[in-house]
């Protein structure tokens, strides 16, 4: 059980900094319309770390699921998760994912203006 709530807690983690994330990078699109520079090198340093952050917690949470029986070879995680019947656990993986989706069409759509 303390996997399933290191990962939930993990999970947790991710979702709120991609919520920084998406506001980081809403920022930074009205700061490309602009020639404000200083405030989009600031918005790029934050943008790198919440990112450094999410990867790093992508190996820990490798790590929870392999404690609950995940074999990485085997799969997608959720396919997992949602296989072992934890509900709760899947719509955080859910809605991590769609957050994570979102800021990288939001990234994609930065790097174009760019």
């Amino acid at each position: 059980m303390a996997a399933i709530d290191d990962l939930k807690n993990l999970l947790s983690l991710d979702i709120r900094q991609l919520e920084t994330l998406a506001e980081t990078l809403h920022k930074e699109k009205s700061c490309l319309s602009g020639s404000d520079t200083k405030t989009l090198d600031t918005l790029t340093r934050e943008k790198n770390a919440v990112l450094e952050e999410i990867r790093g917690r992508a190996k820990q949470k490798i790590h929870a699921l392999v404690a609950m029986g995940f074999r990485p070879e085997s799969g997608d995680p959720s396919r997992f998760i949602r296989s072992a019947g934890l509900n709760d656990l899947y719509a955080l993986w859910q809605e991590a994912d769609t957050k994570l989706r979102e800021c990288h069409m939001l990234n994609e759509n930065n790097g174009r203006i760019i």
